[in-house]
C-alpha cells in the first residue's frame, strides 16, 4: 500500500499526517493519535473489534473511539476479527466512516490484490479531510 501512495501523493508547503495500519497494529497505532497534532485522521484496516480483541486492546480501543479526529474503519465482510464493528463504532467520537470490502478475509487484505483498492480508499479519506 505504501508504494500505491507515494506514486499518487504529491508533497505539499505544509501537511497534516493521516495515519493508516492494519490488524493488530491498528489498535496500538489509534492510542497514537490524539498524541501528536499533525495527526488529523486515522485509517484502520482490519481493526480486531472481534470478541477475545478487548482483552488485549481495551485501552487501545477506547483511546480511538473517543478520539474526536476523524476515522476510517476498512475490512472484509468475511473478517471474523472485526464481527463486532456496528457495536463498538455507533458510540464513537468524531467522523467514523466505515467501508466494506465484499466477500473478503482479514489475511487476504493484507496480500497485494487490495493495495491499489486500499490506496484509492485512504486518499479518498485523505482528501475529505
Amino acid at each position: 500500500i505504501d508504494s500505491e501512495l507515494t506514486k499518487r501523493i504529491q508533497p505539499k508547503g505544509s501537511y497534516h499526517i493521516s495515519q493508516y495500519s492494519f490488524a493488530t497494529g491498528a489498535p496500538i497505532s489509534g492510542s497514537a493519535v490524539d498524541q501528536v497534532d499533525q495527526v488529523v485522521g486515522y485509517v484502520g484496516s482490519g481493526y480486531p473489534f472481534g470478541v477475545m480483541a478487548p482483552m488485549l486492546f481495551r485501552r487501545h480501543h477506547k483511546a480511538i473511539l473517543q478520539s474526536p479526529k476523524a476515522k476510517l474503519f476498512v475490512m472484509g465482510t468475511r473478517d471474523g476479527f472485526t464481527s463486532v464493528l456496528k457495536n463498538k463504532l455507533h458510540c464513537a467520537a468524531g467522523r467514523v466512516l466505515t467501508h466494506l470490502i465484499e466477500g473478503v478475509s482479514h489475511f487476504q487484505m493484507e496480500g497485494p490484490a487490495y493495495d491499489a483498492q486500499m490506496a484509492n480508499l485512504i486518499l479518498q479519506f485523505i482528501s475529505s479531510l
